[in-house]
C-alpha cells in the first residue's frame, strides 16, 4: 500500500493502466476476437468492455482495431512497392 500512496496513484487507477496497455496490444494484435479480449481484461461482458473502452479512449474498440488494421495493411503494401523496385 506505501508504493501507491507515495506515487499518489489508487488501485483502480493501476488497473485501469494496465488494461489500456492489454487492450491496445490485443487489438493492435488483431488475432482474436472482441468477446476474448473482453474475457482477458475480466471485464463482465463485451458491452462493459465496450464501454469502458470508449470512456478511455473516445473511440470504440472495433474503431481502433479498424484504424490499426488499415495502418498495418498500407504499411506492408509500402514495404512490397519497395521490395519490387
Amino acid at each position: 500500500m506505501g508504493c501507491f500512496v507515495r506515487e499518489r496513484t489508487t488501485f483502480s487507477e493501476l488497473v485501469n493502466t494496465i488494461r489500456r496497455e492489454l487492450a491496445a496490444h490485443y487489438l493492435e494484435d488483431g488475432k482474436r476476437p472482441l468477446s476474448q479480449v473482453s474475457v482477458l481484461l475480466v471485464c463482465s461482458a463485451l458491452s462493459a468492455f465496450s464501454r469502458w473502452y470508449r470512456q478511455q479512449s473516445s473511440v470504440s474498440a472495433s474503431q481502433q482495431r479498424a484504424t490499426t488494421r488499415g495502418r498495418r495493411v498500407r504499411g506492408e503494401r509500402q514495404v512490397e512497392t519497395r521490395d519490387r523496385s
